[in-house]
């Protein structure tokens, strides 16, 4: 009698009549009952065929299902970040929470501006090396939400493994990273110059040189310049992080942004904490205003002098 019920189960599910009517009910007549309850079998008869997917999408992947994989290749993606911040912060109504959460947080890890710092994103190797990210013959039992783990736990330790790139790529200490990348292509240029016996060649990599030095002291006196505007007046202008078009109107900034705007605007943080000291008169509160104006009026000359300077610097 089993081996009657088999051959009969077999031969139904041969048909694909199974996919057409409720399993239970083929069941039951291959097995001659009247009725059968569908909570008492001990096989799920459900039966669906797997699929194929040759040019898959999200939606495939709805469900958790089973993956194979024969062959996936990711290319590795750099990133070129550059983050400069106004130095005055981030109190405005007008803008969201989230990005001043974002600002914070990344004045709290990056304090100073960072020019030009390169990130890779792809699969980091024994010898810290950033790679494709590749897989071949490989099953993955959750699916498509493992797969994901994997690329997201990679990608994390690769850019763990380059935050010293980003201390490296501050303009504070002249983005040494850089910095050092076209000395080299400068030194190479020269090299190929002089064993070719082009002096158009070694003249171009003497200019290469100084344009590498020159940004490099430009960046450096920047963001000096913008730390003591911040500390005397409480406020950095929009156009000391603008490069001027002309050199003379370099010349102009340098000479508007010195000594005449500072102390202008000086004079209007002195009569904001002023007014904010007469409403509350208070002795401390005072003498701590009285310390402060006399700090800010030492550091605004030397504000004043090193934005002449960066401004200068820039025409260059």
């Amino acid at each position: 009698e089993v081996v009657v019920w088999v051959l009969e189960l077999s031969s139904v599910l041969k048909t694909g009549t199974l996919r057409q009517q409720k399993p239970m009910q083929h069941l039951a007549h291959a097995l001659d009952a009247e009725d059968m309850n569908p909570d008492d079998a001990l096989v799920d008869l459900r039966y669906c065929e797997p699929r194929v997917v040759q040019n898959p999408t999200a939606e495939d992947f709805k469900d958790q299902t089973p993956v194979v994989i024969r062959e996936l290749m990711l290319r590795k993606i750099c990133c070129v970040m550059t983050l400069s911040f106004t130095g005055t912060g981030s109190s405005t109504a007008e803008r969201k929470e989230e990005l001043q959460a974002l600002e914070m947080l990344l004045r709290l890890t990056l304090p100073l501006d960072v020019h030009q710092a390169r990130l890779v994103l792809g699969k980091m190797t024994r010898g810290m090396s950033v790679k494709d990210f590749l897989v071949r013959e490989r099953f993955l039992s959750n699916g498509i939400e493992e797969l994901t783990e994997i690329l997201a736990s990679q990608v994390k330790n690769a850019v763990l493994a380059q935050v010293p790139k980003l201390f490296g790529s501050q303009l504070l200490i002249g983005n040494p990273r850089r910095l050092g990348e076209e000395l080299f292509r400068a030194a190479e240029l020269g090299a190929m110059g002089i064993t070719r016996m082009q002096p158009q060649v070694v003249l171009a990599a003497l200019l290469l040189g100084f344009a590498a030095f020159t940004t490099s002291l430009r960046g450096m006196f920047l963001i000096v310049s913008k730390e003591a505007c911040r500390i005397s007046t409480g406020h950095v202008p929009d156009q000391l992080l603008r490069e001027p078009a002309r050199v003379r109107q370099s010349i102009a900034q340098a000479l508007y942004y010195g000594l005449p705007w500072h102390f202008y605007r000086l004079s209007l943080r002195l009569r904001n904490r002023w007014k904010e000291w007469s409403r509350r008169c208070g002795l401390c509160e005072g003498l701590k205003l009285m310390v402060l104006a006399i700090f800010w009026i030492i550091c605004t000359p030397i504000s004043a002098l090193l934005v002449s300077v960066t401004k200068i610097i820039q025409a260059v």
